[in-house]
């Protein structure tokens, strides 16, 4: 319609222009540049605009970026697309990425999507669950995931970062951690170094725990760093809920028994090893060379991150900042964000109990530690509308 108004309008021009002899000189000039300007932009439009519309309208849409799908209210179609692939749902259709940092593959009946940084650091993360199962930095895998993992569908991936929500552990009636790790997520955005999955409630996550929610999971990295930020917002009209949330996070190690975990001096802990009795820890370092399953409470409640160190002697020790944080709306969590109480949990199998897991190796509790970032002893308390940020923040050192 466009080009048919500019044409007719030139052709006017021109007829005037020709037929103007009366017409002062001025008025004629002006009329031929009116003219050849509204030609050649015709010209334009035909050779190179329109080709190039038509070629856009036949290409994929692009994913849309993370603060496209962080907000509330997003709508009951995006919530059904979110499932748990253990409840028998059809499994979700995904189009390749249409990004040069990332490619997607399969291992067993498992997606993932693996991401580049800009300084050559590469992650792995499985929709189901969004469990990043792979940090490499300079050659070198920062996180560990046992030789015995099952990739079948509803099975929980064992090692990597698994994300625990709404339980921890088996305190309450859920499957243990919950049903998050289990569930397939949507990948929202992705980009150098960045990736953003999200999850929502459906017929399938209302069976077993009746509320409205929104997880968003962004992902940050390089070869330095790795920040993990998992935010739980209450999509619930009139209702608040109670949750737990945990980054079950499993560190790659050369030997455990001379690893130490630093940083937890003065804490209290309940040790589930001594029967949930409450401890101060006195040592400056945990060395890991034992069955080792400690809750150390309240490590972080003061907005301040708990900073603990995983020191191993083979190089590539890593740094840990852990904190939580809360919101009334997703602007205050970003802008203005209220300091919440942060959990830390340290687990080692040991010798005996990796014996009789069966996605783990007999011998491969010795090449693991986990430092684990949640909300455990108090689950947090969110009313409609509000939001609440687990941070995992990463360094190596």
């Amino acid at each position: 319609l466009l080009h048919a108004i500019l044409l007719l309008l030139s052709l006017t021009l021109a007829f005037r222009w020709m037929g103007g002899q009366r017409r002062l000189l001025r008025w004629r000039v002006l009329c031929g540049f009116v003219f050849l300007t509204c030609l050649a932009f015709s010209l334009v439009w035909i050779g190179v605009v329109t080709p190039q519309l038509e070629s856009e309208a036949t290409q994929p849409q692009h994913r849309q970026g993370c603060t496209d799908h962080v907000q509330q209210g997003s709508s009951k179609e995006n919530k059904d697309q979110s499932h748990i692939r253990s409840r028998g749902v059809q499994k979700q259709t995904i189009r390749p990425l249409d990004n040069k940092c990332s490619t997607m593959g399969t291992t067993g009946d498992l997606e993932y999507i693996e991401v580049g940084s800009g300084d050559g650091a590469q992650l792995r993360v499985y929709l189901q669950g969004a469990t990043i199962t792979s940090w490499t930095s300079e050659g070198r895998e920062l996180l560990f995931v046992s030789s015995e993992s099952n990739y079948s569908a509803g099975k929980a991936i064992r090692g990597g970062i698994p994300v625990a929500f709404p339980q921890f552990a088996k305190d309450g009636p859920l499957p243990s951690h919950g049903f998050a790790r289990t569930s397939l997520w949507k990948c929202v955005f992705v980009a150098p170094g960045h990736a953003v999955l999200k999850l929502q409630d459906s017929d399938a996550t209302r069976a077993l725990w009746p509320h409205a929610f929104t997880l968003v999971y962004t992902i940050q990295f390089d070869s330095t760093s790795l920040k993990t930020d998992l935010v739980v917002t209450n999509d619930n009209a009139d209702s608040s809920f109670e949750f737990q949330a945990l980054l079950h996070t499993y560190y790659r190690l050369h030997a455990a028994s001379e690893t130490k975990v630093e940083g937890l001096k003065g804490l209290s802990y309940k040790d589930k090893v001594r029967e949930m009795q409450v401890f101060e820890e006195q040592d400056e370092s945990i060395l890991v060379d034992r069955f080792i399953d400690r809750v150390f409470l309240k490590a972080s409640d003061s907005g301040q991150p708990r900073v603990v160190t995983v020191h191993k002697p083979e190089g590539a020790s890593v740094t840990i900042n852990a904190f939580a944080t809360s919101g009334e709306t997703l602007e205050q969590l970003s802008r203005a964000p209220v300091p919440e109480m942060c959990d830390v949990v340290v687990w080692n199998p040991g010798k005996d109990n990796a014996a009789t897991m069966g996605d783990l190796g007999d011998a491969e509790y010795s090449n693991m530690v986990c430092v684990e970032p949640g909300r455990v002893s108090e689950p947090a308390s969110l009313a409609p509308g509000h939001s609440f940020c687990l941070h995992q923040h990463i360094s190596i050192v």
